[in-house]
């Protein structure tokens, strides 16, 4: 019934059960989240046994000084643990750069393809990174390209916001985040 103080290799946060909870008052909640009242550690620990189940400590108010606890199976809350962080990763992943790259000679239907593309990407919430490439003898064209630059900001400008367009190493770059609905 008892497990260490970890438990998990994904977990960098120590997970506390039974005997290891270091706290004398415990806020016991059942499974189903329902508040059982406050109990000492031993009195905790023998209702936990009864259902023969484990104890989590699951928070800790260090104004008041109690831990608040979960009567339930070790392998359950670790399940769902996991699952709950993999929602929040899969989350987080969604929203990600898109890098759209072009050369200052992009004949005018490439351009408006890229265009449309940021476009979707912008709607769906991603941040979108215009990179304008100068390679070698180009760099004479800069400001063709930085002129290219200004007029995708200004087609975009209704669905995003931007930093405004900076030199590179080889070329300009702009980035455009999509606004908040």
């Amino acid at each position: 019934m008892g497990f260490g103080s970890s438990n998990s290799k994904n977990y960098d946060k120590k997970l506390y059960t039974n005997e290891y909870i270091r706290g004398d008052k415990i806020l016991l909640i059942d499974e189903e989240g329902v508040n059982l009242g406050i109990f000492s550690k031993r009195d905790a620990l023998l209702k936990a046994e009864e259902e023969m189940k484990d104890l989590i400590q699951v928070g800790f108010d260090p104004k008041d000084k109690i831990v608040t606890a979960k009567i339930m199976e070790i392998g359950k809350y670790l399940y769902s643990k996991k699952k709950e962080d993999g929602e929040k990763k899969k989350s987080q992943k969604s929203k990600c750069m898109k890098e759209i790259k072009f050369s200052y000679n992009i004949g005018d239907n490439d351009l408006e393809m890229k265009i449309s593309q940021a476009k979707k990407f912008l709607e769906s919430g991603h941040t979108v990174k215009f990179l304008g490439q100068l390679k070698g003898r180009e760099n004479i064209y800069a400001d063709k390209l930085y002129s290219r630059l200004e007029y995708i900001m200004s087609l975009l400008i209704d669905i995003s916001k931007g930093q405004g367009i900076k030199k590179e190493k080889r070329g300009y770059s702009m980035i455009l985040f999509a606004k908040v609905k």
